[in-house]
C-alpha cells in the first residue's frame, strides 16, 4: 500500500494513515521498536538507513544485526529525508499494525517496476490522485523525473503550439497518489485531490489474507481444510 507525503496531501494535513503518522505511533506510543535498514537506492539516496521496519519485525532485525535501533524522532527524520529525495512511501496493505515503511525509487522496487511494466493494480494506491494545472505548467520535466512509476510525460503536441508552451500530462491509471511529484514542481502546478472511489485496505493482516484467498477462489478450501485438521486433532484419527 502507498502512503502519501505530508506536503502532497490536500491542505497539507494527513490522518494517522499518512507516512508521518505510521512512523510516529504504534499502539498510541512512540515507535521505539522502529529500525532504519539497508537498501539499494537511486536518485542519490543513501544505501543505508532509508527503509524502516516497525514493531516486532524491527526487534527481529535489530537482534540479528540487520538494522539499527531508532526512536520516533529519528524515524520521522528518515521520512523527511526520503521526501527530499522524491522517494515513494510503501507499507503493508493493512490499516492496523504495519510492519515496515519502505522508501522506494523507480529502479529498485519490484512493486513500482511492475506498475511501469503495465501492472497498474499491482500495488494498493493512496486515496489521492495528482492533477496538473496546464495553465501553470511549462513542461520543464522536473515532475517527470520525480515520478517513480513514469505516470507523467510531456503532453502530445498540439498544432500551432510553441515549444515554450509545452505541458505535462498524467496517466491517471498509473498514478499512485504518492505526492513525490508535488514538491518537485517549482510552479505549484501539481496538487493532490481525492479519488472518486477511495481504496480501503483491509483492517488487519488476517483480513488481508482472507481477501487474498477469496480473490484466488481458495477461501472455502482453506476453511474446510482447517476444520478438518481440527476435527482430526480432536478425534485423534483420520476422517
Amino acid at each position: 500500500m502507498l502512503l502519501p507525503t505530508q506536503e502532497g496531501a490536500p491542505g497539507g494535513v494527513l490522518p494517522e494513515g499518512g507516512a508521518a503518522g505510521r512512523g510516529r505511533r504504534w499502539k498510541g506510543a512512540p515507535l521505539e521498536g522502529g529500525a532504519a535498514g539497508r537498501g539499494r537506492r537511486w536518485k542519490g539516496a543513501p544505501l543505508e538507513g532509508i527503509c524502516i521496519s516497525l514493531g516486532t519485525a524491527a526487534k527481529f532485525m535489530v537482534r540479528r544485526g540487520f538494522a539499527e535501533q531508532k526512536d520516533a524522532g529519528e524515524l520521522l527524520a528518515v521520512l523527511d529525508r526520503a521526501r527530499e529525495l522524491r522517494l515513494t512511501h510503501v507499507t503493508d496493505n493493512i490499516r492496523h499494525k504495519p510492519s515496515f515503511i519502505c522508501n522506494c525509487c523507480s529502479c529498485c522496487c519490484e512493486l513500482l517496476a511492475g506498475v511501469q511494466a503495465g501492472y497498474r493494480q499491482g500495488i494498493a494506491k493512496t486515496p489521492f490522485l495528482a492533477v496538473i494545472d496546464r495553465e501553470k505548467c511549462n513542461g520543464c520535466g522536473l515532475c517527470i523525473a520525480a515520478c517513480n512509476v513514469k505516470a507523467i510525460a510531456l503532453g502530445a503536441a498540439e498544432p500551432g503550439r510553441e515549444k515554450s508552451e509545452r505541458f505535462t500530462a498524467l496517466d491517471h491509471a498509473s498514478c499512485l497518489g504518492c505526492g513525490a511529484c508535488v514538491p518537485a514542481c517549482q510552479l505549484d502546478a501539481i496538487t493532490l485531490v481525492e479519488r472518486n472511489k477511495r481504496p480501503l485496505p483491509p483492517e488487519k493482516r488476517r483480513d488481508l489474507f482472507a481477501r487474498l484467498l477469496r480473490e484466488k477462489g481458495r477461501l472455502t478450501p482453506y476453511l474446510v481444510g482447517g476444520a478438518r485438521r481440527k476435527l482430526v486433532s480432536l478425534l485423534g484419527r483420520k476422517v
